[in-house]
């Protein structure tokens, strides 16, 4: 646990509510290895967004600060040594989208670079968003937050696996406890966590066909669906996580079962290479499982932002995930430019959140932008939240009087 005394309050007691908040939540959600998961992407998230709004300084005085036990684990790099690795270190930094030489040369001399063993840094290796050189990442500090994540990730896992060790013995101390812990527990349970924004369907001028989906895609789809929506049509074809997510997100639209059927099996089977037999035999269960109607007749509800980002990267031929958190910078700017008709000043403010990390806040300026409206405030937490102010837009619905007054002027570019 890290203390931000800027988000923790002035006072000793603000401070003391703090610490006590967290500790008795890992308490509440360490007995399972699913509430432990979720309870760490929380933390995590919570974790980035207090660490990213500090100064460099503060960062910096963090990384030093012996308490937080993470000084041991990388290095400054020196000026000789930066010096060294110019020509390299500055292949970084175009990589990432930078290309006019004065700004590479002012970002290269006022950066700061740490030394890191490679494994602490997974993503940025994954994306070659840093140095590689004798089994050590050369990592910048406007990218340090995912070398820091890493490590506050490994620390809460451990320390919450071993809290789970002992919650049985802390269930016998006093039943008072764990009523309240069971309490906390069922807040998660009924809260945001299984929250499903579905298609309100007193909003719906016609109910939603297969065939209205290239449409709808086009309009009021997200980035990540909008993708997924265009693969399955290219390729005929998506590989389990990616059917999984679409599948989910297209129950929570207001697509019925049958609709969903036909739609899968004309794009395998009519448009695709695949024989009936095959689509019965391998995808008819699993769809009809995804609506509740096989094995435990569990509705199961869309995938949240949150659960997007956090899920596996999509590996070669997988196009599920996020766009802003799972596309490299240069995939991202192209495609927005090229294949969504993005305008420039648009899509450097795109790429700017994502480099940030905020990836939702993204989301956010893609929708306004594709609805022609600014200052929207909606907070994008869910691909069919998303789907759903679309809608409200598109058809005059919606009551957010500040993005009407601020409408932006209509671009020739359709979206």
């Amino acid at each position: 646990f890290i203390i931000f005394p800027s988000f923790t309050g002035s006072s000793s007691i603000d401070l003391q509510n703090d610490i006590i908040s967290h500790y008795i939540l890992r308490l509440a959600f360490c007995p399972s290895e699913e509430e432990r998961r979720w309870f760490i992407t929380n933390e995590l998230e919570l974790f980035r967004y207090r660490f990213q709004v500090l100064t460099k300084s503060e960062q910096l005085n963090y990384l030093n600060d012996s308490s937080s036990n993470i000084k041991q684990f990388y290095e400054l790099v020196t000026d000789e040594e930066k010096k060294h690795y110019k020509e390299s270190l500055i292949s970084s930094i175009i990589i990432k989208g930078l290309t006019n030489p004065s700004t590479i040369a002012k970002s290269f001399d006022s950066t700061t670079y740490f030394r890191v063993r490679f494994q602490h840094v997974p993503d940025l290796v994954r994306k070659r968003s840093c140095f590689l050189a004798h089994g050590y990442a050369y990592v910048s500090d406007n990218d340090i937050i995912s070398f820091v994540l890493q490590h506050f990730r490994m620390n809460i896992s451990y320390q919450m696996t071993c809290s789970s060790k002992k919650y049985e013995f802390i269930q016998q101390m006093d039943t008072r406890i764990e009523l309240i812990l069971k309490m906390l527990r069922k807040k998660r349970i009924h809260g945001t966590h299984t929250t499903m924004h579905t298609f309100n369907e007193n909003e719906q001028t016609e109910t939603i066909t297969f065939d209205m989906l290239n449409g709808l895609s086009k309009r009021s789809f997200p980035l990540c669906m909008r993708y997924l929506h265009e693969q399955m049509i290219q390729q005929h074809h998506l590989k389990h996580l990616g059917r999984l997510q679409y599948r989910l997100f297209l129950k929570g639209i207001g697509l019925s079962l049958d609709e969903c059927m036909k739609f899968f099996r004309h794009e395998f089977v009519t448009n695709g290479s695949m024989n009936p037999a095959q689509f019965e035999r391998e995808h008819v269960y699993n769809i009809r499982h995804a609506y509740g109607q096989e094995g435990k007749h569990t509705s199961y509800t869309p995938y949240s932002c949150m659960k997007i980002i956090q899920d596996p990267s999509p590996g070669v031929n997988e196009h599920h995930g996020c766009p802003y958190r799972h596309w490299d910078i240069q995939t991202l700017k192209q495609r927005l430019t090229n294949n969504y008709d993005v305008n420039e000043e648009t899509t450097n403010e795109i790429i700017d959140k994502t480099k940030h990390h905020h990836y939702q806040i993204a989301c956010q300026v893609f929708f306004e932008y594709q609805h022609k409206v600014k200052n929207y405030g909606i907070g994008i937490n869910h691909p069919n939240q998303y789907f759903n102010e679309s809608r409200k837009l598109l058809t005059g619905s919606t009551t957010n009087q500040n993005a009407i007054n601020n409408s932006m002027p209509q671009n020739t570019s359709q979206i």
